[in-house]
């Protein structure tokens, strides 16, 4: 059997470790799930409400992450408009 220094990959849930130390992330949760429960998360009390965050509870996609730019883009694009017709101070 070789050791992590002789080359072997070792996969440690999402993550790779190659050549003893350095860490590849693969973009998918850590807390994973059986099939037919429900998703991982943490509980609020509020409302039922539970908080998943990326990474940690669910993959990272990229339609989620360009909807944030552009969710992002558009807010920060009002505030010249408000400003300038509406006289609200930033």
């Amino acid at each position: 059997m070789k050791s992590l220094n002789e080359g072997l990959d070792v996969v440690f849930s999402n993550k790779t470790i190659l050549n003893g130390g350095v860490f590849i992330l693969c973009l998918g949760p850590i807390y994973k799930r059986q099939s037919g429960d429900i998703q991982p998360g943490i509980n609020l009390h509020v409302f039922g409400l539970v908080l998943r965050l990326p990474f940690i509870h669910y993959r990272f996609e990229w339609p989620d992450y360009v909807q944030g730019l552009l969710l992002c883009a558009v807010c920060l694009g009002i505030i010249p408009v408000l400003q300038e017709y509406l006289g609200m101070p930033f």
